[in-house]
């Protein structure tokens, strides 16, 4: 009796403690960034140590390195603003990936030691 309760509880463990929800899935990759259904003309594209944003529309872009702290959670510290180094690379921007959908996923976003701030939907429209 007592092995099938550690095989049951071992079992449980496995079918709940869901490790990546298919996160890795969205590493890197080109994605488009959406706001409340709306694109922001902002183009992403995510290698395994950078992440680049750029404005389609205004030009503005950033550069920032990535570092990946659990399969759905990373973190990103500025490098770059507009083809400038950024002073203060202390300001670090933690992503949450919260759910995954075929070919896109939403985050959640807030500087470290802060309140999530900011919600919004990526879109993976290349590798």
């Amino acid at each position: 009796m007592r092995s099938i309760f550690i095989v049951i509880l071992i079992v449980a463990s496995f079918a709940f403690n869901v490790n990546d929800d298919g996160c890795t899935e969205f590493r890197t990759g080109t994605f488009k960034n959406f706001e409340n259904g709306v694109w922001t003309n902002t183009i992403i594209e995510r290698t395994s140590e950078f992440q680049i944003e750029r404005n389609v529309e205004t030009g503005i872009s950033s550069k920032d390195k990535i570092e990946w702290l659990d399969n759905c959670t990373y973190q990103l510290t500025p490098v770059l603003y507009n083809n400038k180094p950024v002073a203060d690379k202390l300001t670090k921007i933690i992503v949450r990936i919260i759910s995954t959908e075929n070919d896109s996923y939403e985050i959640q976003a807030n500087f470290e030691g802060e309140d999530p701030s900011y919600w919004s939907k990526m879109v993976k429209v290349g590798d």
